[in-house]
Protein backbone atom coordinates (compact mmCIF):
# COMPACT_ATOMS: atom_id res chain seq x y z
CA UNK A 1 0.00 0.00 0.00
CA UNK A 2 1.10 3.56 -0.03
CA UNK A 3 0.88 6.53 2.11
CA UNK A 4 -1.87 8.48 1.24
CA UNK A 5 -3.22 12.52 1.21
CA UNK A 6 -5.91 14.69 -0.04
CA UNK A 7 -5.76 15.81 -3.85
CA UNK A 8 -6.73 19.15 -4.41
CA UNK A 9 -7.79 19.95 -8.22
CA UNK A 10 -6.33 22.18 -10.27
CA UNK A 11 -6.27 22.73 -14.33
CA UNK A 12 -2.69 23.53 -15.11
CA UNK A 13 -1.61 22.56 -18.54
CA UNK A 14 0.85 20.56 -18.45
CA UNK A 15 2.80 17.58 -20.82
CA UNK A 16 4.85 14.65 -20.03
CA UNK A 17 5.98 11.08 -21.10
CA UNK A 18 2.86 8.56 -20.40
CA UNK A 19 3.10 5.94 -17.32
CA UNK A 20 3.67 3.67 -19.98
CA UNK A 21 6.64 4.62 -21.85
CA UNK A 22 8.25 5.75 -18.35
CA UNK A 23 8.64 2.66 -16.65
CA UNK A 24 9.87 1.04 -19.82
CA UNK A 25 12.81 2.86 -19.84
CA UNK A 26 15.95 0.74 -20.04
CA UNK A 27 18.87 0.06 -17.25
CA UNK A 28 20.96 1.24 -19.55
CA UNK A 29 19.25 4.47 -19.75
CA UNK A 30 20.46 7.45 -17.09
CA UNK A 31 17.11 8.17 -16.12
CA UNK A 32 16.95 11.85 -15.20
CA UNK A 33 13.62 12.25 -12.36
CA UNK A 34 13.55 15.85 -12.87
CA UNK A 35 13.40 15.59 -16.43
CA UNK A 36 10.34 13.29 -16.89
CA UNK A 37 7.58 15.99 -19.16
CA UNK A 38 4.25 16.19 -18.46
CA UNK A 39 2.17 14.87 -21.22
CA UNK A 40 0.17 16.34 -23.88
CA UNK A 41 -3.53 15.35 -24.38
CA UNK A 42 -5.00 17.57 -26.29
CA UNK A 43 -7.28 14.78 -27.76
CA UNK A 44 -11.21 14.67 -27.42
CA UNK A 45 -11.78 11.42 -24.69
CA UNK A 46 -8.68 12.07 -22.76
CA UNK A 47 -8.48 12.06 -18.93
CA UNK A 48 -5.34 12.91 -17.11
CA UNK A 49 -4.46 13.27 -14.02
CA UNK A 50 -1.15 13.94 -12.64
CA UNK A 51 0.59 13.41 -9.09
CA UNK A 52 3.74 15.82 -9.27
CA UNK A 53 4.19 18.34 -6.21
CA UNK A 54 6.55 21.00 -8.85
CA UNK A 55 2.84 21.80 -10.32
CA UNK A 56 0.62 22.31 -6.77
CA UNK A 57 -0.57 26.00 -7.08
CA UNK A 58 1.53 27.10 -3.85
CA UNK A 59 4.34 26.41 -4.57
CA UNK A 60 4.62 27.34 -8.19
CA UNK A 61 6.53 30.22 -9.05
CA UNK A 62 5.23 33.36 -10.81
CA UNK A 63 6.86 36.32 -11.65
CA UNK A 64 7.44 39.38 -9.16
CA UNK A 65 4.47 42.13 -9.47
CA UNK A 66 3.41 44.93 -7.99
CA UNK A 67 -0.53 46.46 -7.54
CA UNK A 68 -3.34 47.50 -5.78
CA UNK A 69 -5.15 44.90 -3.76
CA UNK A 70 -8.79 45.84 -5.19
CA UNK A 71 -7.57 46.47 -8.91
CA UNK A 72 -8.24 44.24 -11.66
CA UNK A 73 -7.21 45.92 -14.59
CA UNK A 74 -4.77 44.36 -17.07
CA UNK A 75 -2.73 47.45 -16.86
CA UNK A 76 -2.57 47.83 -13.15
CA UNK A 77 0.64 47.05 -12.27
CA UNK A 78 3.77 49.09 -10.82
CA UNK A 79 6.98 49.46 -11.29
CA UNK A 80 7.58 51.08 -7.47
CA UNK A 81 5.19 52.44 -5.37
CA UNK A 82 5.36 55.87 -6.47
CA UNK A 83 4.58 54.73 -10.30
CA UNK A 84 1.46 54.24 -11.78
CA UNK A 85 -2.03 52.85 -9.64
CA UNK A 86 -0.09 51.94 -6.33
CA UNK A 87 0.81 55.77 -6.07
CA UNK A 88 -0.55 57.19 -2.61
CA UNK A 89 -1.65 53.99 -1.72
CA UNK A 90 -0.88 52.23 1.22
CA UNK A 91 -2.18 49.00 0.94
CA UNK A 92 -0.33 47.40 -1.65
CA UNK A 93 -0.03 43.85 -2.93
CA UNK A 94 3.22 42.39 -4.42
CA UNK A 95 4.64 38.61 -5.42
CA UNK A 96 8.43 39.38 -4.86
CA UNK A 97 11.32 37.21 -6.08
CA UNK A 98 13.78 38.16 -3.37
CA UNK A 99 17.41 39.64 -4.90
CA UNK A 100 20.70 38.94 -3.81
CA UNK A 101 21.81 41.07 -1.21
CA UNK A 102 24.20 44.11 -2.26
CA UNK A 103 24.15 46.92 -4.78
CA UNK A 104 22.11 49.04 -2.22
CA UNK A 105 19.95 46.22 -1.18
CA UNK A 106 20.38 44.72 2.52
CA UNK A 107 16.84 43.65 3.65
CA UNK A 108 14.60 41.17 1.88
CA UNK A 109 17.41 39.54 0.33
CA UNK A 110 19.32 36.19 -0.52
CA UNK A 111 22.48 37.10 1.86
CA UNK A 112 24.07 33.15 1.00
CA UNK A 113 24.08 30.04 -1.20
CA UNK A 114 26.75 27.48 -0.22
CA UNK A 115 27.12 23.30 0.33
CA UNK A 116 28.35 20.87 2.34
CA UNK A 117 29.95 17.62 0.86
CA UNK A 118 29.73 14.28 2.68
CA UNK A 119 33.40 15.20 4.53
CA UNK A 120 31.66 18.21 6.00
CA UNK A 121 33.57 20.46 3.73
CA UNK A 122 31.96 24.06 2.93
CA UNK A 123 31.60 24.97 -0.97
CA UNK A 124 30.27 28.33 -1.17
CA UNK A 125 28.43 29.72 -3.48
CA UNK A 126 28.70 32.68 -6.07
CA UNK A 127 25.92 35.05 -7.51
CA UNK A 128 26.06 34.56 -11.40
CA UNK A 129 22.87 36.21 -12.39
CA UNK A 130 18.89 36.78 -12.78
CA UNK A 131 17.14 34.62 -14.78
CA UNK A 132 15.26 36.37 -16.63
CA UNK A 133 17.86 39.23 -16.31
CA UNK A 134 14.44 41.33 -15.84
CA UNK A 135 11.36 39.85 -14.74
CA UNK A 136 8.34 41.72 -16.66
CA UNK A 137 6.16 43.02 -13.71
CA UNK A 138 9.55 43.26 -11.17
CA UNK A 139 9.61 46.60 -9.17
CA UNK A 140 11.48 48.41 -6.99
CA UNK A 141 10.87 47.85 -3.25
CA UNK A 142 10.05 50.38 -0.74
CA UNK A 143 12.01 49.65 2.88
CA UNK A 144 9.90 52.39 5.04
CA UNK A 145 6.52 50.56 4.19
CA UNK A 146 8.04 47.21 4.37
CA UNK A 147 7.89 46.22 0.61
CA UNK A 148 10.29 43.92 -0.69
CA UNK A 149 12.30 44.86 -4.19
CA UNK A 150 10.48 41.44 -6.85
CA UNK A 151 13.37 40.66 -9.39
CA UNK A 152 13.32 37.34 -10.66
CA UNK A 153 15.28 33.76 -9.65
CA UNK A 154 18.77 33.88 -9.18
CA UNK A 155 21.61 31.53 -10.55
CA UNK A 156 24.32 30.90 -8.49
CA UNK A 157 27.41 28.97 -9.52
CA UNK A 158 28.82 26.22 -6.71
CA UNK A 159 31.82 24.59 -8.53
CA UNK A 160 32.40 22.84 -5.52
CA UNK A 161 28.70 20.84 -5.60
CA UNK A 162 28.09 20.00 -9.72
CA UNK A 163 25.30 18.07 -10.57
CA UNK A 164 25.14 15.69 -13.39
CA UNK A 165 24.55 18.79 -16.32
CA UNK A 166 26.85 21.50 -14.51
CA UNK A 167 27.06 23.87 -11.58
CA UNK A 168 24.26 25.71 -11.82
CA UNK A 169 21.72 26.39 -9.35
CA UNK A 170 18.51 28.21 -9.54
CA UNK A 171 17.77 29.86 -5.99
CA UNK A 172 14.27 31.37 -5.65
CA UNK A 173 13.47 33.26 -1.88
CA UNK A 174 9.78 34.55 -2.56
CA UNK A 175 6.90 36.30 -0.64
CA UNK A 176 3.75 37.04 -1.68
CA UNK A 177 1.64 39.45 0.55
CA UNK A 178 0.40 43.13 1.32
CA UNK A 179 1.77 45.74 3.08
CA UNK A 180 -0.71 46.18 5.82
CA UNK A 181 -0.08 42.86 6.24
CA UNK A 182 3.62 42.12 6.47
CA UNK A 183 3.84 39.77 9.36
CA UNK A 184 1.23 37.97 7.17
CA UNK A 185 3.18 37.47 3.95
CA UNK A 186 4.06 33.87 2.41
CA UNK A 187 7.51 32.76 2.34
CA UNK A 188 8.99 30.48 0.01
CA UNK A 189 12.28 29.17 -0.36
CA UNK A 190 13.92 27.07 -2.87
CA UNK A 191 17.29 25.47 -4.81
CA UNK A 192 17.14 23.47 -8.12
CA UNK A 193 20.02 22.18 -10.10
CA UNK A 194 19.29 23.89 -13.34
CA UNK A 195 20.88 23.36 -16.82
CA UNK A 196 20.20 25.88 -19.69
CA UNK A 197 18.39 24.94 -22.80
CA UNK A 198 18.00 27.87 -25.66
CA UNK A 199 15.61 27.98 -28.12
CA UNK A 200 13.46 25.86 -26.33
CA UNK A 201 9.95 27.66 -27.11
CA UNK A 202 11.31 28.44 -30.72
CA UNK A 203 8.10 30.69 -31.60
CA UNK A 204 8.31 33.86 -32.89
CA UNK A 205 5.49 35.17 -30.49
CA UNK A 206 7.17 33.91 -27.37
CA UNK A 207 6.73 35.80 -24.42
CA UNK A 208 8.27 35.58 -21.03
CA UNK A 209 5.66 33.96 -18.04
CA UNK A 210 3.89 37.46 -17.17
CA UNK A 211 0.54 38.43 -14.93
CA UNK A 212 -2.22 38.83 -17.53
CA UNK A 213 -4.06 41.00 -14.80
CA UNK A 214 -3.79 40.36 -10.87
CA UNK A 215 -4.49 36.72 -9.85
CA UNK A 216 -3.84 35.45 -13.34
CA UNK A 217 -1.06 33.85 -14.89
CA UNK A 218 -0.29 33.15 -18.51
CA UNK A 219 3.11 31.75 -19.89
CA UNK A 220 4.73 29.12 -22.18
CA UNK A 221 3.95 25.37 -22.32
CA UNK A 222 6.12 24.45 -25.25
CA UNK A 223 8.03 21.86 -22.96
CA UNK A 224 4.80 19.37 -23.20
CA UNK A 225 5.91 16.09 -24.17
CA UNK A 226 9.34 16.96 -24.18
CA UNK A 227 11.36 17.95 -21.43
CA UNK A 228 10.74 19.82 -17.96
CA UNK A 229 11.83 23.62 -17.77
CA UNK A 230 11.91 25.23 -14.18
CA UNK A 231 12.33 28.91 -15.18
CA UNK A 232 11.59 30.52 -18.45
CA UNK A 233 14.22 33.32 -19.52
CA UNK A 234 15.03 35.79 -22.52
CA UNK A 235 14.29 34.43 -26.04
CA UNK A 236 12.73 31.43 -25.52
CA UNK A 237 15.20 29.71 -23.33
CA UNK A 238 14.86 28.48 -20.30
CA UNK A 239 16.23 26.31 -17.57
CA UNK A 240 15.71 22.60 -17.04
CA UNK A 241 15.18 21.02 -13.54
CA UNK A 242 17.98 18.54 -12.61
CA UNK A 243 18.79 15.98 -10.05
CA UNK A 244 20.89 16.73 -7.17
CA UNK A 245 24.00 15.73 -6.56
CA UNK A 246 24.24 12.83 -4.04
CA UNK A 247 25.14 12.95 0.21
CA UNK A 248 25.37 16.65 -0.48
CA UNK A 249 24.17 19.11 2.05
CA UNK A 250 22.53 22.88 0.58
CA UNK A 251 22.23 26.27 3.20
CA UNK A 252 20.49 29.21 1.84
CA UNK A 253 20.19 32.34 3.70
CA UNK A 254 18.29 35.40 3.34
CA UNK A 255 17.66 38.68 5.89
CA UNK A 256 14.00 39.37 6.06
CA UNK A 257 12.48 42.65 7.01
CA UNK A 258 10.22 40.80 9.39
CA UNK A 259 10.04 37.63 10.80
CA UNK A 260 7.91 35.11 8.76
CA UNK A 261 4.76 33.88 11.05
CA UNK A 262 2.44 30.73 10.93
CA UNK A 263 3.76 26.81 10.29
CA UNK A 264 6.57 25.68 7.33
CA UNK A 265 6.62 22.61 5.24
CA UNK A 266 9.33 21.46 3.84
CA UNK A 267 10.38 19.30 0.90
CA UNK A 268 13.71 18.68 2.31
CA UNK A 269 15.77 16.14 4.54
CA UNK A 270 17.31 16.21 7.67
CA UNK A 271 16.68 20.01 8.32
CA UNK A 272 18.53 22.45 10.45
CA UNK A 273 16.70 25.78 10.16
CA UNK A 274 17.67 29.42 12.46
CA UNK A 275 15.40 32.23 13.03
CA UNK A 276 18.51 35.19 14.36
CA UNK A 277 17.12 38.36 15.04
CA UNK A 278 19.24 41.59 14.12
CA UNK A 279 18.30 44.81 15.37
CA UNK A 280 14.68 44.39 13.12
CA UNK A 281 15.51 42.53 10.68
CA UNK A 282 15.71 38.38 10.62
CA UNK A 283 18.26 35.92 9.66
CA UNK A 284 16.74 33.27 8.39
CA UNK A 285 19.30 30.09 7.42
CA UNK A 286 17.93 26.59 6.06
CA UNK A 287 20.22 24.11 5.88
CA UNK A 288 19.31 20.03 4.86
CA UNK A 289 19.14 17.73 2.10
CA UNK A 290 16.70 17.70 -0.84
CA UNK A 291 14.37 14.61 -0.86
CA UNK A 292 12.48 12.69 -3.62
CA UNK A 293 8.90 12.69 -3.70
CA UNK A 294 7.37 10.10 -5.70
CA UNK A 295 5.21 11.40 -8.55
CA UNK A 296 2.90 9.68 -11.34
CA UNK A 297 0.66 10.44 -14.29
CA UNK A 298 -2.45 8.30 -16.55
CA UNK A 299 -3.46 9.67 -19.26
CA UNK A 300 -5.54 7.08 -21.49
CA UNK A 301 -9.23 7.84 -23.03
CA UNK A 302 -11.77 8.21 -20.56
CA UNK A 303 -13.47 4.72 -21.21
CA UNK A 304 -9.96 3.14 -20.58
CA UNK A 305 -10.40 3.64 -17.15
CA UNK A 306 -12.05 1.87 -14.45
CA UNK A 307 -16.03 2.68 -13.74
CA UNK A 308 -14.99 3.79 -10.08
CA UNK A 309 -12.61 6.77 -11.80
CA UNK A 310 -14.82 7.25 -14.23
CA UNK A 311 -17.12 8.01 -12.26
CA UNK A 312 -14.86 10.08 -9.52
CA UNK A 313 -13.34 12.03 -12.24
CA UNK A 314 -16.41 12.92 -14.34
CA UNK A 315 -17.70 16.27 -15.59
CA UNK A 316 -20.08 16.38 -12.60
CA UNK A 317 -18.19 13.78 -10.04
CA UNK A 318 -16.87 15.04 -6.60
CA UNK A 319 -13.56 16.62 -7.92
CA UNK A 320 -15.17 18.81 -10.30
CA UNK A 321 -14.30 19.03 -14.01
CA UNK A 322 -10.98 19.82 -13.59
CA UNK A 323 -8.77 21.96 -16.40
CA UNK A 324 -8.11 20.80 -20.06
CA UNK A 325 -6.00 21.12 -23.30
CA UNK A 326 -9.22 22.34 -24.85
CA UNK A 327 -11.04 25.90 -24.59
CA UNK A 328 -14.46 24.39 -22.25
CA UNK A 329 -13.12 20.96 -22.77
CA UNK A 330 -13.19 19.99 -19.53
CA UNK A 331 -16.83 20.88 -19.00
CA UNK A 332 -18.47 18.81 -21.85
CA UNK A 333 -21.01 16.16 -20.49
CA UNK A 334 -20.02 13.72 -23.51
CA UNK A 335 -16.88 11.47 -22.45
CA UNK A 336 -15.51 10.89 -25.68
CA UNK A 337 -15.65 14.46 -26.59
CA UNK A 338 -14.59 15.81 -23.18
CA UNK A 339 -10.71 16.55 -22.85
CA UNK A 340 -9.56 17.14 -18.84
CA UNK A 341 -6.96 17.26 -16.80
CA UNK A 342 -6.21 17.14 -13.25
CA UNK A 343 -3.55 17.63 -11.14
CA UNK A 344 -3.53 15.86 -7.37
CA UNK A 345 -2.09 18.58 -4.56
CA UNK A 346 0.38 17.36 -2.14
CA UNK A 347 -1.51 19.16 0.45
CA UNK A 348 -5.74 18.28 0.09
CA UNK A 349 -7.69 15.92 2.48
CA UNK A 350 -9.51 14.48 -0.56
CA UNK A 351 -6.34 13.73 -2.00
CA UNK A 352 -5.75 10.47 0.49
CA UNK A 353 -8.92 9.50 -1.10
CA UNK A 354 -8.15 10.11 -4.71
CA UNK A 355 -4.71 8.19 -4.65
CA UNK A 356 -6.01 4.65 -2.93
CA UNK A 357 -8.22 5.14 -5.69
CA UNK A 358 -5.78 5.56 -8.51
CA UNK A 359 -3.54 2.65 -6.82
CA UNK A 360 -4.64 -0.27 -8.52
CA UNK A 361 -4.16 1.76 -11.92
CA UNK A 362 -0.87 2.68 -11.40
CA UNK A 363 0.08 -0.47 -9.61
CA UNK A 364 0.99 0.94 -6.36
CA UNK A 365 3.94 2.36 -8.19
CA UNK A 366 5.42 6.15 -9.03
CA UNK A 367 6.63 7.15 -12.40
CA UNK A 368 9.29 8.84 -11.36
CA UNK A 369 10.60 11.00 -8.63
CA UNK A 370 11.95 14.43 -8.62
CA UNK A 371 14.34 15.48 -6.49
CA UNK A 372 13.66 18.72 -4.30
CA UNK A 373 14.59 21.13 -1.89
CA UNK A 374 12.07 23.46 -0.72
CA UNK A 375 10.76 25.14 2.43
CA UNK A 376 7.42 27.70 2.32
CA UNK A 377 4.75 28.52 4.72
CA UNK A 378 1.47 27.15 4.96
CA UNK A 379 -1.35 29.18 3.48
CA UNK A 380 -4.27 30.80 5.08
CA UNK A 381 -6.71 27.96 3.82
CA UNK A 382 -3.75 24.68 5.13
CA UNK A 383 -3.82 26.91 8.39
CA UNK A 384 -7.71 26.77 8.87
CA UNK A 385 -7.76 23.76 11.37
CA UNK A 386 -4.66 24.64 13.12
CA UNK A 387 -5.58 25.37 16.81
CA UNK A 388 -4.86 28.60 18.67
CA UNK A 389 -1.25 26.92 20.15
CA UNK A 390 -0.36 27.41 16.46
CA UNK A 391 -2.16 30.63 15.30
CA UNK A 392 -1.76 33.05 18.19
CA UNK A 393 1.71 35.07 18.81
CA UNK A 394 4.47 36.32 16.01
CA UNK A 395 6.38 33.84 14.52
CA UNK A 396 7.59 30.56 13.11
CA UNK A 397 5.82 27.91 15.57
CA UNK A 398 7.32 24.97 13.68
CA UNK A 399 8.24 23.21 10.58
CA UNK A 400 7.30 19.56 9.33
CA UNK A 401 9.23 18.05 6.46
CA UNK A 402 7.93 14.71 4.21
CA UNK A 403 8.68 13.07 1.27
CA UNK A 404 5.47 11.44 0.70
CA UNK A 405 3.62 11.64 -2.16
CA UNK A 406 0.58 13.75 -0.38
CA UNK A 407 0.59 14.89 3.49
CA UNK A 408 -2.16 16.13 5.47
CA UNK A 409 -3.40 19.65 5.16
CA UNK A 410 -2.15 21.59 7.48
CA UNK A 411 0.09 21.37 10.48
CA UNK A 412 0.38 17.59 12.55
CA UNK A 413 -3.14 18.14 14.60
CA UNK A 414 -3.48 17.01 18.30
CA UNK A 415 -5.44 14.26 19.23
CA UNK A 416 -7.50 14.82 21.79
CA UNK A 417 -8.21 10.87 22.09
CA UNK A 418 -4.88 9.32 22.18
CA UNK A 419 -3.28 12.57 23.32
CA UNK A 420 -0.66 12.53 20.48
CA UNK A 421 0.33 15.09 17.32
CA UNK A 422 -0.69 13.19 14.21
CA UNK A 423 0.66 13.68 10.68
CA UNK A 424 -1.51 12.15 7.43
CA UNK A 425 1.04 10.74 4.67
CA UNK A 426 0.48 8.68 1.49
CA UNK A 427 3.00 7.25 -1.50
CA UNK A 428 2.95 4.10 -4.02
CA UNK A 429 4.19 1.74 -1.99
CA UNK A 430 6.95 0.69 -4.99
CA UNK A 431 9.35 3.30 -6.61
CA UNK A 432 9.66 3.36 -10.21
CA UNK A 433 12.37 0.11 -10.13
CA UNK A 434 9.84 -1.92 -8.09
CA UNK A 435 11.94 -0.91 -4.54
CA UNK A 436 9.98 -0.27 -1.77
CA UNK A 437 9.66 3.34 -1.25
CA UNK A 438 11.09 4.64 2.09
CA UNK A 439 9.43 7.02 3.76
CA UNK A 440 10.81 10.11 5.82
CA UNK A 441 9.45 12.62 8.37
CA UNK A 442 10.71 15.31 10.14
CA UNK A 443 8.79 17.52 13.02
CA UNK A 444 10.22 20.33 14.34
CA UNK A 445 7.82 22.29 16.93
CA UNK A 446 8.97 25.38 18.77
CA UNK A 447 9.50 23.79 22.45
CA UNK A 448 6.69 26.57 24.04
CA UNK A 449 4.48 25.55 21.20
CA UNK A 450 4.80 21.46 21.82
CA UNK A 451 4.00 22.69 25.60
CA UNK A 452 1.07 24.43 25.24
CA UNK A 453 -0.52 21.10 23.38
CA UNK A 454 -0.40 19.68 25.90
CA UNK A 455 -0.54 22.50 29.40
CA UNK A 456 3.15 21.51 30.19
CA UNK A 457 5.83 23.72 32.58
CA UNK A 458 8.99 24.16 31.85
CA UNK A 459 10.58 21.08 32.58
CA UNK A 460 11.78 18.53 30.08
CA UNK A 461 9.71 16.61 27.50
CA UNK A 462 10.11 13.50 26.57
CA UNK A 463 7.80 10.66 24.58
CA UNK A 464 7.84 8.26 21.33
CA UNK A 465 7.21 8.67 17.68
CA UNK A 466 5.19 5.50 16.39
CA UNK A 467 4.49 5.09 12.61
CA UNK A 468 0.30 3.47 12.56
CA UNK A 469 -1.23 1.58 9.88
CA UNK A 470 -4.45 1.44 8.64
CA UNK A 471 -5.19 -1.50 10.69
CA UNK A 472 -3.93 -0.01 13.87
CA UNK A 473 -0.84 -1.72 13.89
CA UNK A 474 2.71 -0.57 14.19
CA UNK A 475 5.12 0.35 11.27
CA UNK A 476 8.49 -0.37 11.38
CA UNK A 477 10.67 3.07 11.28
CA UNK A 478 13.65 3.96 12.84
CA UNK A 479 12.77 6.97 15.13
CA UNK A 480 14.47 9.96 17.16
CA UNK A 481 13.09 12.81 19.25
CA UNK A 482 14.92 15.05 21.46
CA UNK A 483 14.52 18.96 22.93
CA UNK A 484 17.24 21.36 22.31
CA UNK A 485 17.75 25.38 21.56
CA UNK A 486 14.11 26.27 22.30
CA UNK A 487 12.86 23.54 19.61
CA UNK A 488 11.64 20.26 19.61
CA UNK A 489 12.84 17.95 16.97
CA UNK A 490 10.97 14.62 16.07
CA UNK A 491 12.05 12.29 13.33
CA UNK A 492 10.88 8.85 11.53
CA UNK A 493 12.51 7.33 8.89
CA UNK A 494 12.68 4.35 6.93
CA UNK A 495 9.05 3.29 7.08
CA UNK A 496 7.46 1.69 4.03
CA UNK A 497 4.85 3.99 2.74
CA UNK A 498 1.33 2.22 3.71
CA UNK A 499 1.44 4.05 7.04
CA UNK A 500 -1.65 6.81 7.22
CA UNK A 501 -0.19 8.29 10.64
CA UNK A 502 2.58 9.46 11.69
CA UNK A 503 1.70 9.61 15.67
CA UNK A 504 4.18 11.77 17.89
CA UNK A 505 3.00 11.45 22.49
CA UNK A 506 4.57 13.88 24.22
CA UNK A 507 5.14 13.29 28.15
CA UNK A 508 6.59 14.92 31.11
CA UNK A 509 7.58 13.82 34.55
CA UNK A 510 6.38 16.37 37.09
CA UNK A 511 9.50 17.87 38.68
CA UNK A 512 10.14 17.04 42.65
CA UNK A 513 13.24 19.61 43.85
CA UNK A 514 15.06 17.51 46.18
CA UNK A 515 18.07 17.39 48.22
CA UNK A 516 19.77 15.41 50.59
CA UNK A 517 21.50 16.59 53.67
CA UNK A 518 22.95 15.51 57.43
CA UNK A 519 22.17 16.45 60.11
CA UNK A 520 23.17 19.75 62.00
CA UNK A 521 23.63 21.16 58.82
CA UNK A 522 22.38 24.86 57.66
CA UNK A 523 20.71 25.08 53.64
CA UNK A 524 20.67 28.19 52.69
CA UNK A 525 17.38 30.27 50.97
CA UNK A 526 19.46 30.78 47.45
CA UNK A 527 20.60 26.92 47.60
CA UNK A 528 16.98 25.90 47.80
CA UNK A 529 15.49 27.68 45.07
CA UNK A 530 18.48 26.88 42.63
CA UNK A 531 17.20 23.04 43.56
CA UNK A 532 13.75 24.31 43.02
CA UNK A 533 14.92 25.78 39.41
CA UNK A 534 13.47 29.18 40.84
CA UNK A 535 14.60 32.68 39.09
CA UNK A 536 15.66 34.71 41.70
CA UNK A 537 16.52 38.57 39.76
CA UNK A 538 18.77 41.50 41.85
CA UNK A 539 16.86 42.41 44.55
CA UNK A 540 14.38 39.59 44.76
CA UNK A 541 13.55 38.58 48.70
CA UNK A 542 13.75 34.74 49.33
CA UNK A 543 11.93 33.19 52.39
CA UNK A 544 11.41 29.70 53.67
CA UNK A 545 8.70 28.14 55.88
CA UNK A 546 8.17 24.84 57.31
CA UNK A 547 4.70 22.98 58.65
CA UNK A 548 5.08 22.34 62.52
CA UNK A 549 4.34 18.59 61.54
CA UNK A 550 8.14 18.28 60.55
CA UNK A 551 9.41 20.53 63.54
CA UNK A 552 11.47 17.41 65.17
CA UNK A 553 13.62 17.25 61.76
CA UNK A 554 14.11 20.60 60.43
CA UNK A 555 13.43 24.41 61.59
CA UNK A 556 13.74 28.21 59.73
CA UNK A 557 16.67 29.74 60.88
CA UNK A 558 16.30 33.39 59.27
CA UNK A 559 16.48 32.71 55.52
CA UNK A 560 18.04 29.28 56.39
CA UNK A 561 16.84 25.87 57.14
CA UNK A 562 18.17 23.18 59.92
CA UNK A 563 18.16 20.33 60.03
CA UNK A 564 18.03 18.49 63.18
CA UNK A 565 17.50 15.13 62.71
CA UNK A 566 17.35 11.82 60.39
CA UNK A 567 13.94 11.73 57.71
CA UNK A 568 11.88 14.25 55.20
CA UNK A 569 11.10 17.54 55.52
CA UNK A 570 9.17 19.69 52.94
CA UNK A 571 10.21 23.47 53.09
CA UNK A 572 8.21 26.13 51.39
CA UNK A 573 10.30 28.64 49.21
CA UNK A 574 8.91 32.05 48.21
CA UNK A 575 11.01 34.08 45.90
CA UNK A 576 9.38 38.18 46.04
CA UNK A 577 10.40 40.34 42.96
CA UNK A 578 10.71 44.10 44.02
CA UNK A 579 7.60 44.45 41.86
CA UNK A 580 6.00 42.08 44.89
CA UNK A 581 5.48 39.44 42.15
CA UNK A 582 5.46 35.98 44.32
CA UNK A 583 6.85 32.36 43.22
CA UNK A 584 6.40 29.51 45.49
CA UNK A 585 7.10 25.73 45.32
CA UNK A 586 7.88 23.13 47.65
CA UNK A 587 11.74 21.62 48.36
CA UNK A 588 11.57 17.86 50.17
CA UNK A 589 14.78 17.42 52.21
CA UNK A 590 15.87 14.57 52.92
CA UNK A 591 18.03 14.43 56.66
CA UNK A 592 20.46 11.29 56.76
Amino acid sequence: MRLIRSIVVMGLLVSALSVASIHAVSAATLFDDNQVAIENRPENGSLHIISDDSLEIEVVDPPSMLTLAANTSSTGFCTSAESQVCNGNDNLWYAAHLPQCGSGITTDCIASVSATTANGEQRPGTFNRYFPNQGPQSYNGKSSILLPTGRAPSIWKIPGAPHESGDEYAVVARLRGSTSRRKAASFQLSITPVSLKTNADPSPNYQLPAWTEPGRLGGPVADRGLFRCAYWGENGSCMLSRNFPKDILFNVTVRLAAEPSGWLHGRIDSPDISFTKDGTETIVSVTASPVQVPSFQIGQQFANFPINVQEAFAVNGPYGPGGSRQPGGAQRTDSAMRNAEYVIAASNDQSFEQLELLTPVIGDKAGWAPSLWRVRTLSDGEMSKAGSCLTTGDGVKGIVTTNATVYGSGPPAYNSTTKSLDYKVAAPHFTRTDDVFQGAYHLIVRSDVARCFYGFTSEPITGDISVVEAAGTTGSATTSIREENGWLKVSAVGFAHSAPVIRTILRQTKFVPKLTTKAKRNISGATLARTAKMSVPKKAKISVSIASKYAKKCRVSGTSVRALAKGTCVVRVTVTTASKKRTVKNVTINVK
